[in-house]
């Protein structure tokens, strides 16, 4: 039993990494615009918290085998089915995780929903974790073909 709770809290730490490493470039990136407007932003405290968030989200997805239904066709079919299962159930919690919180601070629905920037932005918001979760589910899957040791092996050399 400690052995798989060590294994799955290192899982969760490497999708953490991975999750806040994109997201600092995608906020680094706003910060870029905004500051040619003369708005400072430095919401980096923030991506952790997310990326911990979603890391979360994405550990409890695997561990329910979403997205596992073409798991023996081409490498393809199961990354994009995957990434875009992902990518719904995160928006989805997210979202849910967002109501819930302005539940408690007094504020409806539609509040919740212009916070979030509205069918835009939530697609725009959408569009980049589907970028970001395609070569996550890629490397995973390849590691499920070849075996983690070999993966390794070809991604950070022997």
């Amino acid at each position: 039993m400690p052995e798989r709770l060590i294994e799955e809290l290192r899982r969760v730490a490497i999708t953490t990494v991975y999750l806040y490493v994109c997201f600092v470039a995608v906020l680094l990136y706003r910060m870029s615009v905004l500051h040619a407007y003369g708005i400072d932003y430095w919401p980096f405290g923030l991506a952790a918290i997310k990326a911990l968030v979603l890391g979360k989200f994405v550990m409890l997805g695997r561990m329910a085998h979403i997205g596992d239904r073409y798991k023996h066709k081409p490498l393809i079919y199961p990354v994009l089915h995957q990434s875009i299962l992902f990518v719904l159930l995160l928006i989805v919690l997210t979202f849910a995780e967002e109501v819930i919180k302005g539940w408690f601070h007094g504020q409806t629905f539609g509040d919740v929903f212009d916070d979030l920037g509205g069918w835009v932005q939530i697609g725009a918001v959408a569009f980049l974790l589907w970028l970001i979760l395609l070569p996550y589910f890629g490397v995973i899957r390849l590691a499920e073909i070849l075996g983690e040791a070999r993966t390794r092996e070809i991604v950070w050399g022997r």
